[in-house]
């Protein structure tokens, strides 16, 4: 189901709403967005019921450490990479123990990284037991940090409605 909502917290009110409907959890894996995408959700009265927590791995030794991405997985696809966020979000949801996992990763800017991806490149993915799905997004290198970070926000709380809004169902 699509969210055609263009108000980040009207989408965020959302997704705590079908997650507390449901009594479901969402734990949060976050690294470009500095905890920005947890702010959002919990900016919202009763979040507190379905969200669980959100670790900020902003660092690539604290992916390995916080969430047991092994160094050899970063250096082989890169902190910035499809794999990288598909472990994040699996890792934070098995290691809070909640329904879904959402981990993003990306470059704000203004350099490339060490494995020259691109300003604006961001990688996000979801994980329940049962499925995972992830989605890239190359924002323009001409927005600032900011307008970049922000929206990673808006993309990865419409990225978690379509699917838990779907229960997984449709995603690969």
């Amino acid at each position: 189901m699509i969210n055609t909502k263009n108000n980040p917290h009207e989408v965020a009110e959302d997704i705590i709403t079908l997650l507390t409907n449901n009594n479901e959890t969402l734990c949060l894996a976050e690294s470009i967005t500095g905890g920005l995408l947890c702010s959002t959700l919990t900016d919202i009265p009763g979040s507190s019921k379905a969200i669980l927590e959100s670790v900020v791995t902003y660092s690539i030794s604290s992916k390995n450490k916080r969430l047991g991405i092994p160094k050899s997985d970063i250096e082989q696809y890169g902190v910035i990479s499809d794999h990288t966020a598909c472990q994040m979000a699996k890792k934070v949801r098995i290691l809070l123990m909640a329904s879904y996992g959402f981990g993003v990763t990306g470059n704000a800017g203004p350099t490339v990284d060490q494995k020259n991806t691109n300003v604006g490149s961001v990688f996000m993915a979801i994980s329940s037991k049962s499925n995972s799905c992830s989605k890239h997004f190359l924002f323009t290198k001409s927005l600032s940090r900011l307008e970049i970070k922000n929206k990673t926000v808006f993309s990865s709380l419409h990225f978690i409605w379509e699917f838990i809004s779907n229960g997984a169902v449709n995603n690969k």
